[in-house]
């Protein structure tokens, strides 16, 4: 007894648990065909039953030991493909509850100076624009300048400038 639930405890920690089950299951079956036929049918010994002479008997005997083991396996491949995509879809909420996380968005009122472009924040304290977009998100930023300022704080320089193909 104690043999046959070692075997147990290691075919229930294996990868292949349900092809194991379609053997168990089947090698239980011709067990219990053998003893329904000397039970019931009273045709013999339990050992002349448990392996037929008769070519018949052992061929349906094998087709359906075949079955219940097909059947073991292709209840484990199904078992491991459900097993496989629920792994993957758990990565997959993972992954995305982590892009969630550090999604940072602006929102909201904004209150700007008029005329500095100052943000006053949350505690009443006015930062640049650069930098308070900078701490409550992900841009950076580079610093140039638009043709009109240009214009405006460089008299002349951007037609020097749009003149000369070498600048």
């Amino acid at each position: 007894m104690t043999n046959i639930r070692t075997f147990y405890v290691k075919l229930t920690n294996t990868k292949n648990f349900l092809i194991g089950m379609g053997v168990m299951l089947g090698v239980i079956w011709w067990i219990l065909e053998s003893v329904m036929h000397v039970f019931v049918f009273k045709s013999g010994g339990f050992v002349s039953e448990l392996f037929p002479a008769d070519p018949m008997e052992t061929w349906m005997r094998s087709v359906i030991l075949v079955l219940l083991i097909g059947f073991g396996v292709f209840v484990q491949f199904v078992f491991n493909q459900k097993t496989r995509a629920e792994a993957e879809k758990e990565n997959l909420i993972n992954e995305l509850q982590a892009s969630i996380a550090e999604i940072k968005i602006l929102q909201g009122m904004i209150p700007i100076c008029a005329n500095c472009k100052k943000i006053r924040d949350d505690k009443g304290f006015w930062q640049h624009l650069e930098k308070y977009i900078q701490d409550r998100s992900e841009a950076e930023f580079s610093h140039g300048i638009c043709p009109d300022c240009t214009e405006e704080l460089y008299p002349g320089v951007l037609n020097k400038l749009q003149g000369n193909p070498n600048i």
